[in-house]
């Protein structure tokens, strides 16, 4: 009884060439519609399963935009010079709401993004400040919304430079914006292993283990109370703070203040990181040797490269570990490829 989960697209765009295809400019529009999503559901056990999958109403509509331009500034008998720019961006929304089984959240609503990126956060003050109870951070009973997982746009470019018998190749790319979990520095931080951790409270706690040497920054309870509506939003606040003057080791605090849950838990805010990068892809220089030399030894074409592969990767937050995918789960950078190439065409 049920379908299968069906899209449909809406797509509308044009390209232009000029200067005798010296310069030419692609920009198309899509509109991606989702729907008849498949949902597991509980049915009564009378009938001999727990279970059921079904098709529910929700939609979600992704649209983006995509632009790509290429021109060759230069170009003589002995040198060409070609440059291509590619950049992209889109957003998921949802466009229909089940009644029944859609989230019960203040985000869900028709029109608003669908990647919302949903974490407990820590309580805090209205200041800001982080609030402990015993020297260790606390968290929301209730999930937020801490921002979007699709990345604000997305940009690729390349160029090569030809003079003669020598080409150079260079393509890069990146994401900008959007967020994921770091599971690799969450675990490095929990096991002890970041170098960060390193200071001088741990070597308190290794010397004396068990001794309460650190006191994190933020603020305690000391008298009040507060109350919530069923999102998490408050209600009523009677509570007055102070600093946190708790005590607590250094390991604990750490491990709390990274998750205080179980080893490859949900993410606290601080391991939640920016997805922004740039990666040089492939770098390349080409000699193709002259015909009258490749003719020699019965070849048509002749060509040495030098060639690197994942030159070089740079990230906005990421350290250790690799966002291209856009989620990162121990995904270590790609590795470097430095070769050279010989090619014989006969």
């Amino acid at each position: 009884d049920v379908k299968p989960e069906t899209s449909n697209t809406f797509e509308v765009g044009s390209a232009i060439n000029l200067y005798k295809n010296r310069a030419s400019l692609d920009i198309a529009y899509y509109s991606k519609r989702m729907f008849d999503f498949l949902r597991s559901t509980g049915i009564s056990p009378a009938s001999g399963y727990s279970s059921n999958y079904i098709n529910i109403d929700e939609e979600i509509t992704r649209r983006g935009i995509e632009i790509t331009a290429a021109v060759t500034p230069v170009k003589t008998s002995d040198f060409r010079w070609d440059i291509e720019l590619n950049w992209s961006k889109y957003a998921r929304y949802y466009t229909k709401l089940d009644s029944l089984y859609s989230a019960d959240r203040l985000w869900v609503k028709v029109g608003e993004r669908a990647d919302a990126y949903v974490l407990r956060d820590y309580l805090k003050d209205s200041q800001g400040n982080i609030i402990h109870n015993n020297g260790l951070p606390l968290y929301s009973s209730y999930d937020s919304r801490y921002g979007f997982s699709d990345p604000d746009w997305i940009w690729g470019a390349g160029t090569q430079l030809k003079y003669k018998n020598v080409v150079f190749n260079i393509s890069m790319d990146g994401r900008v914006g959007g967020l994921t979990q770091t599971t690799t520095e969450m675990y490095m931080w929990r096991s002890g292993s970041h170098p960060n951790s390193v200071v001088p409270e741990r070597f308190l706690d290794a010397k004396t283990p068990g001794s309460r040497n650190y006191i994190g920054d933020g603020v305690k309870v000391v008298s009040g109370t507060v109350t919530y509506d069923t999102y998490g939003n408050i209600t009523s606040d009677t509570r007055q703070f102070a600093p946190n003057d708790a005590a607590v080791t250094y390991k604990s605090y750490i491990e709390n203040l990274h998750k205080g849950t179980a080893w490859g838990g949900a993410a606290s805010p601080l391991d939640v990181y920016s997805t922004t990068f740039l990666k040089i892809r492939e770098m390349s220089l080409t000699y193709f040797v002259p015909s009258a030399l490749s003719s020699k030894i019965g070849a048509r074409d002749v060509s040495i490269s030098a060639v690197g592969q994942n030159v070089f990767l740079w990230a906005k937050d990421f350290k250790y570990s690799d966002p291209d995918g856009g989620t990162e789960n121990f995904a270590d950078p790609s590795q470097r490829y430095i070769g050279f190439n010989l090619k014989l065409v006969f």
